[in-house]
């Protein structure tokens, strides 16, 4: 049998709630203190907590005291203590507690039959239904007994009723040799369930933990998901932007290398100028624009400056190397055929 202890709370002026409910066995102590004359401290010791309350009424704090001792020794393997009194009077007042149970549980069929004979004098003639008259005639029957032999029918029912009895009491004492281990493994299914609460208390704190952390990475996972779509976004604008600083190809090669005495070459160095025209329009742009105050556009403008200076250099020398080599042949050529004086 498990016996559970509720506190009832006033939740109104004529109504009572139920606050909280323990088992039996999670009282530890009771505990009694003396305030003043007119009042006794209770304490209880439950599991780990410590409660207290007020009592102003000594037949209901002997009757609560009485029956926690009773409960307790046909509940629990030890008496509970109770500390603060002297153990003669938590005697008597579960030994006065058990007295009053008793006698109520004594009374309890005779209230049953005033009862009944209260509502049968109240109601007046009762009378019987089809059914309950063919089973009465069918009883009569059977044990050979006549309707208006009241006294045989009586002692009949008596008598059976009698067995009835001493049948449930015998049944009754065979299942009570069972009770005890009943009991234990009822006792020992309860501390497993005590187990299992505290377990599934502790489980419950570390899925608590588990959702924190498992919230934390999902955080974090969205800030490196925004990161990384910022970098790749970064990376596409960085490569578009260094394709519109980089040299077109075979300018450098054909600038550094030209000689200007074929006509391949010269045709390379028109696509070149070209080329290299183009590119240096593009730096100083409008998609540039916004750039300009960047090193690398400034350094790649200047390059490509200097590339033009380069390229320019050579045109002029090789135009001056070609004036020349006309200047001299004119020269020549005038001297040949003016008129000698002799």
């Amino acid at each position: 049998m498990i016996v559970k202890v509720h506190v009832l709370k006033a939740n109104g002026p004529n109504e009572l709630r139920v606050s909280d409910t323990w088992d039996l066995k999670q009282l530890t102590r009771v505990e009694l203190k003396t305030t003043s004359t007119l009042a006794t401290e209770l304490i209880l010791a439950v599991d780990s907590k410590t409660l207290g309350w007020t009592c102003s009424h000594g037949e209901d704090l002997a009757s609560f005291i009485g029956c926690l001792s009773v409960l307790s020794t046909e509940t629990l393997p030890a008496p509970m203590p109770v500390t603060g009194i002297d153990s003669v009077d938590v005697a008597r007042w579960a030994e006065e507690y058990r007295t009053r149970r008793d006698e109520g549980k004594a009374r309890a069929p005779e209230q049953k039959g005033r009862d009944r004979k209260g509502d049968a004098s109240t109601s007046g003639v009762q009378y019987l239904t089809k059914e309950e008259e063919k089973d009465l005639m069918t009883y009569l029957d059977t044990y050979d007994v006549d309707i208006g032999d009241i006294t045989t029918l009586e002692s009949r029912v008596r008598e059976e009723v009698y067995e009835l009895e001493a049948a449930n009491a015998h049944a009754l004492m065979e299942r009570a040799k069972n009770t005890a281990p009943l009991r234990a493994a009822l006792q020992t299914c309860d501390g497993h369930l005590d187990d299992l609460e505290h377990w599934l208390a502790v489980f419950s704190v570390k899925l608590s933990n588990m959702r924190q952390d498992i919230r934390a990475i999902e955080e974090r996972n969205s800030d490196l998901e925004a990161s990384s779509r910022n970098n790749s976004i970064l990376i596409e604008t960085m490569k578009e932007f260094i394709g519109m600083l980089n040299m077109p190809p075979g300018v450098e090669e054909t600038v550094r290398s030209c000689t200007f005495t074929s006509d391949e070459d010269i045709e390379a160095v028109n696509d070149a100028i070209e080329k290299l025209h183009a590119f240096k329009q593009r730096l100083h742009g409008k998609e540039l624009q916004q750039y300009s105050g960047m090193r690398a556009v400034k350094e790649q403008q200047e390059y490509c400056n200097n590339l033009c200076s380069d390229l320019i250099a050579k045109i002029i020398a090789r135009v001056k190397s070609v004036l020349e080599v006309r200047l001299a042949f004119t020269y020549e050529f005038l001297q040949k055929s003016a008129p000698s004086n002799t």
